[in-house]
């Protein structure tokens, strides 16, 4: 059984299709790179994968669950490319958006980031500007 399984996953952003009818299994215990130029689709399909993403054709299952689902997201991990987070923004700024993306109710959204920011050591700079 597969942990992950896309099939026929395909994205648009406008006119231009990023992804293409992928189709991708990945076993428990497998790890999978993807590798390509900016621009190629990388990070779409991962964000698709990981429930990020609902505006796209084909199908995807984590852990036998049809994604997006937010009941999964609390048994997956995912770490974003470095320049992911907003420059603009604080680091306190940051976490709020991605909190706000698993749709928590506010007071476990502000007990999951300071949990982050306590394990990396990072509470006394969340009021810093990301760099």
């Amino acid at each position: 059984m597969s942990t992950i399984v896309a099939k026929q996953v395909s994205k648009s952003f406008g006119k231009k299709e990023v992804l293409s009818n992928i189709d991708l299994a990945v076993e428990q215990g497998e790890i999978y790179g993807l590798i390509g130029p900016s621009g190629s689709g990388k990070t779409t399909l991962v964000k698709i994968l990981v429930g990020m993403d609902s505006d796209f054709l084909g199908e995807v299952t984590v852990l036998n669950r049809t994604m997006p689902n937010m009941d999964a997201l609390s048994e997956i991990g995912y770490m974003a490319q470095s320049d992911a987070l907003y420059p603009e923004l604080t680091g306190e700024e940051n976490l709020q958006f991605f909190a706000s993306l698993y749709q928590l109710k506010k007071e476990e959204q502000k007990q999951r980031m300071m949990y982050a920011a306590d394990l990396v050591q990072l509470t006394p700079h969340l009021s810093k500007k990301v760099m």
